[in-house]
């Protein structure tokens, strides 16, 4: 009896907590306008739902709110931010630099890594297309996995999950990943220590100036400054991740939009060859001379940002202005896919104009209504390096072929919204050799 009662004491003692926190939540967000979900909330409208109509509904909430609005979606508070003001005020707060806790379902795959990086620059071929475990397309499974269990909160306790079909899945494909980083890490310890013996004979220096991400890894660990060899996995597994499929499907998106507009597909085809004339390699120094392969990028990004929604976790108060403030553990919801396409921050915005990327025109826009790459702190680490890589290969698919789609208009591409956003009917993209 005494421990039942001390049971219940503690169950009390907790709800009490609980739901003032959560009323403590309600009332410092009154101001926030709410959003128009059907008759049993957000949860109504999202549970049941696929991902894809998931993220979608979240979206629909936008375009057809308030430039700031909220919502409960089980015991989570969630305010949707569209304005760039109010964005620029969550992604530069420090109350506001944390991942939300959903991202921990991502955790059997990239453990504690920073998930914002890209790049595969481990000094190694990863062979990942001809690989037997399809690398790939396990990294793309379980996304979607993880974003399933995000969209539903009863996947939420790890208890249940793990009991589902779909959490059995994903234990499988997160343990085969880990398997192919640590392969990865032992395969390029090895080549760490030879060239670490080798520059010791050598008594080379110059050796450091270039060095891969493994390497300068491997180094820390070596160094024995704390860094484990968990954090190196997670780290592997966050770099591989988050290059696996970016790149890619941004090259691809241009190649759709190159297809759509044979103006442009033309304007960029010269200034390749003015910038290269017979040369077939590209220096650091011609990709700056790219300007309007860059502009066209950009534009490209603008209507279809690869990540089209960027979750937040407010760590303490957020102030946004006078009016609003986003109470400690809302779940901040921006987005990319709807502020980049909205009439109140561009003109026309579905018309395809790379001008709008010139810099005196791009400087009368608010810097964060643009945000393919997020901003502030917590901005894509690799955001340079990949502009770099997509100028240099888009440039060399553009001076080989030539390229068609079959989609007519940008309105004709119906987006599917998952953690990266893809065409519903694929990219219909041709290319053609260039005589």
């Amino acid at each position: 009896m005494l421990i039942l009662t001390l049971g219940i004491l503690a169950c009390t003692i907790w709800l009490i907590k609980f739901f003032r926190e959560k009323l403590m939540m309600f009332l410092k967000a009154s101001n926030i306008p709410n959003v128009k979900t059907g008759r049993f909330g957000a949860i109504g409208d999202l549970v049941g739902k696929s991902v894809d109509g998931c993220l979608k509904q979240i979206l629909h909430y936008m375009n057809d709110g308030p430039e700031i609005q909220k919502t409960w979606f089980g015991h989570y508070l969630m305010v949707g931010v569209m304005k760039p003001e109010y964005v620029e005020a969550v992604m530069t707060n420090k109350n506001s630099l944390y991942r939300t806790p959903l991202m921990n379902f991502l955790s059997p795959y990239v453990g504690d890594g920073i998930f914002t990086a890209k790049g595969t620059a481990f000094g190694a071929r990863m062979k990942a297309q001809s690989s037997k475990i399809r690398y790939g397309e396990y990294v793309s499974d379980f996304l979607d996995l993880a974003t399933v269990r995000m969209m539903n909160p009863f996947y939420h306790p790890q208890i249940l999950f793990y009991m589902t079909k779909i959490g059995k899945m994903s234990k499988k494909i997160s343990t085969e990943l880990r398997l192919f980083a640590e392969n990865l890490i032992t395969q390029q310890r090895s080549v760490f220590e030879q060239n670490i013996q080798r520059g010791q004979q050598n008594d080379n220096k110059d050796d450091d100036k270039y060095k891969t991400v493994m390497e300068m890894l491997l180094e820390e660990i070596d160094k024995e400054r704390g860094f484990t060899e968990e954090q190196l996995a997670d780290e592997v597994n966050t770099l591989l991740a988050a290059g696996t499929d970016t790149t890619a499907v941004v090259l691809s998106y241009c190649c759709l939009t190159l297809g759509m507009y044979p103006e442009y597909q033309q304007k960029i085809y010269e200034e390749v060859v003015e910038v290269l004339g017979d040369r077939s390699d590209v220096t650091q120094e011609d990709v700056s001379k790219m300007h309007f392969v860059e502009m066209f990028i950009k534009e490209t990004l603008r209507i279809f940002p690869i990540a089209p929604l960027n979750v937040r976790m407010a760590d303490d108060d957020v102030i946004l202005d006078e009016n609003y403030v986003i109470p400690k553990g809302t779940l901040i919801i921006m987005s990319a896919l709807h502020m980049q396409r909205s009439p109140k921050y561009w003109k026309d915005p579905l018309k395809f104009d790379p001008y709008r990327f010139l810099p005196e025109r791009f400087s009368e826009k608010h810097p964060f209504s643009y945000i393919p790459f997020s901003r502030g702190p917590r901005n894509c680490l690799g955001a340079r390096y990949a502009m770099m890589n997509l100028k240099i290969v888009f440039s060399k698919i553009v001076r080989k072929f030539t390229v068609k789609t079959d989609y007519r208009c940008l309105e004709d591409v119906v987006v599917t919204v998952k953690l990266l956003s893809a065409p519903t009917d694929g990219f219909k993209i041709t290319l053609y050799q260039r005589k």
